[in-house]
C-alpha cells in the first residue's frame, strides 16, 4: 500500500487521500509514468529527493517499521517546488535484503493546494 493522507487522519479508508493506492494501482502509476502514458508528466519533473533522519520504530522477525523525513525539490515548467513530509515504511524481509509493504507520505502542507504530484512515488 502506498498512501499519501490529506491532513493527519490515521486510517486511510476514512480520509480524505492525495494518493491510496494498492500494488496492482501502484504498478499502473508506475507503468504511465514511465511509458511516455501520463500527460500531467509531459514534460516530466526533474527532481531531487533528501532523505534523512532514518530511525527504526519497531523491529520483529516478520516486519521493520521505520521513519524518516523527506525533501523533495521539483522542477517542471521552468518552476520549482518543495515538498517535505514525513515517511513511514513497513519493510518485510526478502532473502538478504527488504521489500516494502507499506509507505505513508505525511506531506507537511498536505492541506494546501498542491497541484501536479504524480511524481511524488
Amino acid at each position: 500500500m502506498y498512501w499519501i493522507p490529506q491532513g493527519d487522519e490515521p486510517d486511510a479508508r476514512r480520509a480524505v487521500s492525495i494518493a491510496y493506492d494498492d500494488r496492482q494501482r501502484l504498478h499502473e502509476r508506475v507503468l504511465r509514468l514511465t511509458g511516455g502514458f501520463a500527460h500531467s508528466q509531459d514534460p516530466p519533473s526533474l527532481t531531487c529527493h533528501l532523505v534523512g533522519n532514518v530511525r527504526v520504530l519497531t523491529a520483529a522477525d516478520d516486519a521493520l517499521d521505520v521513519a524518516s523525513n523527506v525533501v523533495i525539490a521539483e522542477m517542471r515548467r521552468n518552476v520549482q517546488n518543495i515538498y517535505a513530509g514525513r515517511v513511514q515504511h513497513t519493510l518485510v524481509p526478502t532473502g538478504d535484503s527488504y521489500r516494502i509493504r507499506r509507505k505513508v507520505v505525511r506531506l507537511v502542507n498536505s492541506d494546501t493546494p498542491l497541484g501536479n504530484v504524480t511524481f511524488i512515488i
